[in-house]
């Protein structure tokens, strides 16, 4: 007992452990001292029992023989060392192990008793302490997976109630319903299990620039070129209810629910196939086409309310009978989307019943896509954030037609900017001490790299933005402009965040009391209008952007509430003209600046148009056609009401050109006919497009066909009704 291992022994003494007699390491010793050399024989000729050779004169005091000393000399290791691992180890889950419950411990304890002998060596003591390493790291990983399983639903969960509770509070009103707490929920239990089986999907694993050509070009089959939907960022293209490859126009009709298809060659139009979108019970379509793949986007029905979103996806190999391949729904209604490749991202808006939110039935708080309801570490939920909707994103592959991931974020209900790499979700902050809108907003960070959607950053920045054109990423850096309150005064300013949406610099106090009207960033500049009674088009240089710099700023009347980039040192303005005492606003007017020089900005032309009153463009950008290889543009437009003729159109579509020397130069107004059933609504106006297939213009009215000309005289070649 020499080498007895005197801190393990110290180790399991405790005063609270009872250890039985024949346990202890004294009563052992005595015991293995007291042993006969036939019982020991005995016990070392078993095959699990491991020997030494001792000494067992000095054991009795006697002088053995060699031949006895050789047939005696087996025994096993000291016992003392095995039974005090035992009882340790047995004792220490007793005491130790809150896994097990108390009864099971005991009994594993008290299974030691006075006839066992146990008998282990050096390295089975080992492998047991490894064992119990490698249980305890279990039991870790076990619990931090349990854990993070709950994190962020349950930060989900917290966010809604305490909206609820804030909600209750500053407006005194009740869902009816009173949300179920912790005790209620043990009654669903049995539910759980259901939400919990959710699959894991597994991810399937460009720089902007200034705007879209607008011009696709053809291909080597014959195909010719042809203009595209206007997008806010190049190479992500955006759903419409008008799209074209070059040899087809594919328009969807509001008034019939179908999607038409129209084949269409040197400005020779004729109707070839159709979808009935009824079948699909769909409202508000958008639509995609990629290859033989026409995908559309829109409301559906659950439970009698357009409150699902859906995805369908349709071979058009053969376009006279196009063929349903994959319907895909998700929660919440439809807001947008965006395609880049064959991976197509779309974003709806889910308000959760806070009356009937339970905390452990996931599906009553948690949004689904495709039947699945979003996995925890997909839930992203902004700490201070108060509303009661998500912001639920998938990301579809249009080749195999199956979700690949799948995201739901408690934020982000204000604008949605998709850059050529990432999302960014922004809100407005509200604050229920004053019950309004703060003057400061949150800003998301998603990647969406081959349709791996994954969170990235958060930040925020002073003020609001109009729209989606007034944020931009370019070369790993947000830019911004914002229009804020301070001191009891309106301001815009610029704002430079690094890709951790962190404030590396700010110009700020510009142009008291007016509002940015419209906003377009092109590379290393940025250029930004607002109003009040002129018009300022201010030019920034952000090619520092630790120190971006105003270079000029020019002052007009009226203002541009659209901007796009016109060929080498040309800015296109899209706006009103104004009065310049009060500011109000009068007829269309169109500017082309000279921006070659940021230092020297000039208005190169411009052309007022009083009769005018609006352009579908103010409302929706996709409305814009630009060929950017000729210089043409239009979009529609609204006249003022000619009172001496109640059933005159006041709809045309509009195509002008632009020429250094000659200025604008209005090519095309086309007047919208009026239907006989149909007098003029925001249908009309709203959903009229212009497409260019090589030599021809093709307009798409809503709801009454299409109508081509050609584009050297702009006469009338065709129509299709």
């Amino acid at each position: 007992m020499d080498n007895r291992d005197k801190n393990f022994e110290n180790n399991i003494k405790n005063e609270y452990i009872n250890i039985p007699e024949s346990l202890k390491p004294e009563n052992i010793e005595q015991k293995l001292f007291n042993m006969s050399p036939e019982e020991m024989n005995r016990r070392s000729e078993s095959s699990d029992v491991p020997y030494q050779e001792i000494d067992f004169a000095k054991r009795s005091g006697e002088k053995t023989s060699a031949d006895k000393k050789k047939s005696m000399g087996k025994v096993v290791l000291p016992i003392v060392i095995a039974a005090s691992l035992i009882v340790g180890l047995g004792l220490g889950l007793f005491l130790g192990t809150k896994r097990r419950s108390g009864e099971t411990a005991k009994g594993e304890a008290e299974s030691f008793n006075e006839s066992d002998e146990v008998i282990i060596d050096e390295a089975a003591d080992e492998a047991a302490a490894e064992t119990a390493e490698s249980e305890k790291d279990t039991a870790k990983k076990k619990t931090s997976k349990k854990k993070d399983k709950d994190d962020n639903y349950n930060k989900a969960y917290d966010r809604l109630k305490a909206y609820y509770d804030e909600s209750q509070n500053a407006m005194d009103y009740t869902y009816g319903v009173d949300i179920v707490e912790e005790a209620a929920d043990e009654a669903v239990e049995s539910e759980v299990a259901e939400n919990d089986s959710v699959q894991t999907l597994s991810p399937r694993n460009s720089k902007d620039k200034v705007a879209s050509s607008d011009v696709n070009k053809g291909q080597d089959d014959g195909s010719v070129d042809f203009t595209d939907t206007n997008v806010r960022t190049e190479g992500v293209a955006e759903g419409d209810i008008i799209k074209t490859d070059g040899k087809y126009i594919y328009a969807y009709d509001r008034y019939t629910l179908h999607i038409i298809i129209y084949r269409v060659q040197d400005g020779k139009i004729e109707k070839c196939g159709g979808i009935n979108v009824l079948n699909d019970d769909m409202d508000a379509v958008e639509m995609y086409i990629n290859g033989d793949r026409l995908i559309f986007i829109g409301r559906t029905e659950d439970s009698g309310y357009m409150d699902k979103t859906g995805i369908v996806i349709y071979d058009i190999s053969d376009r006279e009978n196009p063929e349903m391949v994959k319907s895909i729904t998700q929660d919440g209604m439809y807001y947008s989307s965006r395609m880049v490749g064959d991976k197509l991202y779309t974003f709806s808006k889910k308000s959760v019943d806070l009356g009937k939110m339970r905390k452990k039935k996931y599906k009553t708080y948690i949004p689904e896509i495709d039947g699945d309801i979003i996995e925890n570490d997909k839930i992203l939920v902004q700490d201070d954030i108060h509303c009661d909707t998500y912001v639920v994103v998938s990301a579809v592959d249009l080749n195999k037609g199956k979700v690949v991931d799948r995201l739901g974020a408690l934020a982000g209900n204000g604008f949605i900017y998709v850059s050529s790499e990432n999302i960014y979700l922004t809100d407005v902050v509200f604050s229920w001490e004053d019950y309004s809108w703060s003057n400061e907003t949150k800003i998301i960070k998603i990647s969406y790299k081959d349709g791996n959607l994954s969170y990235e950053a958060k930040g925020k920045f002073p003020g609001y933005l109009k729209d989606d054109y007034c944020i931009d990423e370019h070369n790993g850096y947000i830019r911004l402009v914002t229009n804020y309150t301070d001191d009891y005064s309106t301001y815009n300013a610029l704002y430079v965040l690094n890709k951790d949406l962190e404030k590396v610099s700010a110009i700020k106090r510009l142009a008291e009391n007016e509002t940015i009207k419209s906003a377009r960033f092109m590379g290393d500049w940025g250029y930004f209008v607002t109003f009040r009674n002129t018009d300022p088009l201010f030019a920034v240089d952000l090619s520092d952007p630790e120190n971006p710099e105003i270079t000029d700023y020019l002052k007009i009347p009226g203002f541009s509430e659209y901007l796009h980039p016109y060929g080498d040192g040309k800015l296109l303005g899209i706006g009103h003209d104004a009065d310049l005492e009060t500011g109000r606003a009068e007829g269309l007017k169109l500017s082309m600046f000279d921006i070659s020089d940021p230092s020297d900005i000039k208005e190169e032309d411009k052309v007022i148009m009083d009769e005018y009153v609006n352009a579908n463009i103010f409302e929706d950008r996709r409305a814009f056609m630009f060929d950017s290889k000729e210089g043409r543009f239009g979009f529609a437009t609204q006249r003022a009401w000619d009172y001496t003729d109640d059933n005159d159109s006041r709809i045309f579509y509009d195509v002008f050109d632009y020429d250094e020397e000659d200025g604008f130069d209005c090519k095309l107004e086309y007047k919208l006919a009026i239907d006989e059933y149909y007098s003029y609504d925001s249908t009309t106006f709203s959903g009229t497009r212009g497409i260019i297939i090589g030599d021809y213009l093709y307009v798409v009215v809503g709801g009454q066909g299409v109508v081509s000309f050609d584009t050297n005289k702009y006469e009338q070649v065709d129509e299709c009704r």
